[in-house]
């Protein structure tokens, strides 16, 4: 008896793993089907969605990880470089032609798949902003997630994002980084940073790393400003070289009388050239990624300012002057004597290493030595002057000699 046992065991463990391995090959047989022709293999794609719900996906992990990766390389290559747009009631009842149907029922079928996948990731990690009234969303949270199972859904959400940073649902994918940002453990964080570097290099329009820097605000706030050192390395590697300037015309007004006929001719050709270039494409362009800039720096700022203000924490406080020592040029001018201020306090402090106090003084130059600061300072630059040689002196060894 306890032999047929044994074997009946052994059968057991043998079945389950011939069943696992039917199933990994019907996965990778219907993602290679959908890669080749995603419009005609719909359906293939849906199977995989339901899975989800399946016993099995419930029962083994190996099924789960592999799931969650093997959709991750299909949207990566099927998703759209466009947003989809969801069809309204009147434009359906609307007659179409058959091939404009065909993709509309197409889309709608990526995108609800796209967002059952979605979902499910937002479920693994934790995330607290979904709504969890779905049944199947109450499914997917009653299972035991492991760590193994995160971190792939973090990879899969991070190649997602990079992949496809304006696609739907980016937003929300966007909403769960913030934590593991923050995570203690270095792989995870690692690999949130090096994402975020890289749509910030790649997003030229500024819009998503304007939803990042806000989800991460809104996290820092909400964590009182008690963030570790991965969340400002993320915000110090925006790409950011010009912002708005609001300076006022210096330009004198001549009166239109002690100007000839050809010089208001002149002036009346030379305005007109002015408003078309104005209206041009590219200045426009231009202006909405100053815009676009100025908008982000105000978020890392704030952040940075809240925390140089709260916290004792040297790590910390060595990667914002870090930070602030790249923006320094950056800075709006309402912020610089009450920065200065912090800045030169910063530097006296006996706990400052030569390190941070020499991006304290290369921030403190940097401000002062733009034209927009230079006018509004207040505050004396023979002070960073003599902290600079003060430092040059410790670092050399030549101090207290």
């Amino acid at each position: 008896m306890t032999a047929s046992v044994r074997v009946s065991g052994v059968q057991h463990l043998l079945n389950a793993r011939n069943f696992i391995s039917d199933i990994k090959h019907s996965i990778a047989v219907k993602c290679e089907n959908i890669l080749r022709s995603p419009d005609g293999n719909m359906h293939s794609l849906r199977d995989i969605i339901n899975t989800f719900e399946s016993e099995h996906f419930r029962k083994f992990r190996q099924i789960r990880v592999l799931v969650i990766a093997s959709l991750c390389i299909v949207f990566k290559d099927v998703l759209p470089a466009y947003r989809i747009r969801p069809t309204t009631e009147k434009e359906k009842a609307q007659p179409t032609k058959k091939e404009t149907r065909k993709i509309r029922v197409y889309e709608e079928g990526l995108l609800l798949n796209y967002r059952k996948y979605t979902d499910l990731l937002r479920v693994i990690l934790g995330d607290k902003c979904l709504d969890m009234k779905s049944s199947r969303l109450k499914t997917y949270s009653k299972l035991e997630w492991s760590e193994k199972e995160q971190l792939a859904a973090i990879k899969c959400v991070c190649q997602l994002l990079e992949s496809h940073p304006d696609f739907n649902y980016s937003k929300e994918l966007i909403e769960v980084l913030p934590t593991y940002l923050n995570s203690t453990k270095s792989q995870i964080s690692s690999i949130i940073t090096m994402t975020l570097c890289n749509i910030f290099e790649n997003d030229t329009d500024r819009d998503v790393t304007l939803m990042i820097c806000r989800a991460v605000h809104r996290f820092c706030r909400s964590k009182s400003y008690k963030v570790r050192v991965s969340v400002i390395k993320a915000l110090s590697c925006i790409p950011i070289t010009e912002v708005e300037r609001h300076v006022e015309s210096k330009k004198q007004r001549i009166d239109r009388r002690q100007r000839s006929r050809r010089e208001r001719k002149e002036s009346k050709m030379e305005r007109k050239l002015e408003k078309e270039m104005a209206e041009t494409q590219s200045l426009q362009t231009r202006e909405k990624r100053l815009k676009m800039n100025t908008l982000v720096m105000n978020e890392i700022l704030f952040v940075f300012f809240k925390i140089l203000k709260t916290t004792s924490d040297s790590q910390l406080l060595s990667a914002i002057f870090t930070g602030l020592s790249k923006y320094s040029k950056l800075i709006n001018t309402q912020y610089v004597d009450n920065l200065l201020s912090v800045l030169n306090t910063m530097i006296a402090s006996k706990s400052t290493s030569i390190l941070d106090s020499l991006h304290c003084v290369h921030t403190a130059l940097c401000i002062m030595s733009s034209s927009d600061a230079s006018d509004v300072l207040a505050t004396d630059p023979t002070m960073f002057c003599n902290h600079l040689y003060f430092d040059i002196a410790a670092a050399g060894g030549d101090y207290g000699s």
